[in-house]
């Protein structure tokens, strides 16, 4: 390091011990308070929002900066406006005294040494003044020097010295008191210190009103969509989307609020930022390790929580519920957001408003999903109680998406005529897609499955193991008056070899080298409203 350079840093040195800042920055009491408020939050579906913050500097250099969201490891950026330069940020612990919680008769009138009181006890009265206990001045302990120590947590038993007007002493444990009388009304209450943690920016010299921002992604916020589809005009429903903010976290007073659908990364999302002080350096070394194993955060659409969808709804009817046109979305690199500006939201409140609203076109279609021989192995026995999910036909709404940006994965409501129709849920959908929701199960279709092993021969390039021919029949017969689309999908652990019907054969890549890969064949039907039956057949090659 150049002699210039060293000049310039003791030089700055010495013009922020001036202010009372650098290295005991924390200890100066003459910092102005500047309390940092929300102008824009971007929120995602897991938690956690981007967060801006503004607050203005005051006529002194160095300054406290209250009201900060703790921020993710990483994620904390705090700028000031030209000609303010920041000199440095410290955080450090505060002492604050804090009323006492729980406190009982004994911590009372320790509160007020001095006073007259007059205590009535198990054996008799005692009367006379408080005698405050004061505990010996200690060097804060430091396990990480030489003869330092861990904190002591050691309760104790609370007593109470009083001298009496006889001019004795008289030690009253906790147990044995059952009243505590004083002579003063002016009786203080106890209280404790407590330590807080506190942010202190210096600048390098005093600019009283710049605008100081701050930056940082910080869980407690998140936004939740919902959908409702009106089904009343066949083939063009109307598709009406809310969205619900749930604030956990600071008041939001007219702020520019963005609904985030996408997938970002963050490689420490639970891990607080050193600036908050929230852990030790030990703590913080351990979330490292911890936490920095470069797996994304997990906010894909499809691993949203359904549960935080318990929101109040205030929409009664069904059809258009308003909203901003969904052409006003923006899209920055792979997300897409949703601006909604001059947005209100205070701490523990949940707001739901329309988000948009739009015309998209729909089919009806029918889905017979079946499992492959291993799973069917669980269901032997319930065909006959109900409980085969494997003969379940759903009716289903195949919707397609003809908005510019992806759907979000949510709850979807469906009306026809402002009737209810079902819910489901819509997985995220690209814009132009198809979405597939479940409406119910089908009543009005019966099906029948059966599968028989026709021929059973040595394995190839493995004498050890057979390989077993399947024959397998589905059989459907339609019973709700009307023809209707079924899709089937039937899952294979083998090799699906020839299908009847236009019945299509895939066979997966065998990455892992298994016995059986995996394999589906799928038809595309048209059952018939006769309820006549329509029988489709399949083989398939599995190694035993």
């Amino acid at each position: 390091m150049t002699d210039s350079r060293i000049q310039k840093l003791v030089a700055a040195g010495l013009f922020l011990s001036a202010l009372g800042v650098g290295g005991g920055m924390a200890q100066a009491e003459s910092a102005d308070a500047v309390t940092m408020k929300p102008v824009r939050v971007s929120l995602f579906k897991n938690g956690y929002g981007f967060i801006t913050m503004r607050g203005k500097t005051g006529e002194g250099a160095a300054m406290e900066l209250k009201n900060l969201p703790v921020p993710a490891f990483g994620t904390f950026w705090i700028s000031a406006s030209h000609p303010a330069k920041i000199a440095c940020l410290v955080s450090s612990q505060k002492t604050e005294k804090r009323l006492v919680r729980g406190a009982g008769m004994v911590d009372v009138a320790n509160a007020n040494p001095g006073k007259q009181i007059r205590v009535v006890t198990d054996s008799g009265v005692v009367e006379g003044m408080v005698v405050g206990l004061k505990k010996d001045e200690e060097t804060a302990p430091n396990p990480n020097l030489i003869g330092g120590r861990d904190e002591d947590h050691d309760q104790g038993e609370s007593y109470l010295v009083v001298k009496t007007t006889a001019g004795t002493l008289v030690v009253l444990s906790q147990d044995r008191i059952k009243q505590i009388e004083f002579s003063s009304l002016n009786a203080l209450l106890p209280m404790r210190d407590v330590k807080t943690p506190c942010v202190e920016l210096a600048l390098e010299k005093p600019v009283p009103g710049a605008i100081l921002t701050a930056t940082s992604i910080s869980s407690g916020i998140s936004w939740i969509p919902s959908y409702h589809l009106d089904m009343t005009n066949p083939g063009k429903a109307i598709m009406s989307v809310k969205a619900s903010v749930m604030n956990e976290l600071v008041d939001l007073d007219g702020v520019k609020l963005d609904l985030i659908t996408g997938v970002p990364t963050l490689k420490y999302p639970s891990l607080p930022s050193p600036v908050a002080m929230k852990l030790d350096l030990k703590g913080f070394l351990n979330g490292l390790a911890g936490f920095g194993n470069g797996r994304p955060i997990p906010m894909t659409a499809q691993q949203v929580d359904l549960r935080a969808n318990f929101l109040p709804e205030g929409f009664a009817e069904a059809g258009r519920f308003g909203g901003q046109n969904p052409s006003d979305s923006v899209r920055t690199e792979d997300l897409f957001y949703y601006p909604v500006e001059n947005f209100t939201c205070k701490r523990n409140e949940t707001v739901t408003f329309p988000l948009f609203s739009g015309e998209v076109p729909y089919t009806t279609v029918y889905t017979w999903e079946i499992p492959n021989q291993r799973i069917l192995s669980r269901y032997q026995g319930q065909e006959d109680s109900g409980q085969d999910p494997s003969r379940d036909i759903w009716h289903c709404i195949r919707l397609e998406n003809s908005f510019n940006m992806p759907l979000t994965t949510g709850v979807i409501e469906l009306t026809t005529g402002n009737r209810f129709a079902g819910q489901g849920i819509i997985m995220f959908t690209p814009s132009k897609e198809t979405a597939t929701v479940r409406l119910n199960r089908s009543m009005d279709i019966v099906t029948e499955r059966s599968e028989k092993i026709m021929e059973r021969r040595e394995a190839p390039n493995n004498k050890d193991r057979m390989l077993n021919v399947v024959y397998g029949t589905l059989k459907i017969r339609n019973l709700s008056g009307k023809d209707v689309p079924l899709e089937i999908t039937k899952k294979v652990l083998g090799v699906p070899q020839s299908a009847s019907e236009g019945g299509v054969c895939t066979t997966e890549p065998n990455w892992t080298g298994s016995i059986n890969p995996n394999g589906t064949i799928k038809w595309n039907l048209k059952i018939p409203s006769d309820g006549k039956p329509v029988t489709v057949s399949y083989f398939y090659d599995y190694v035993e």
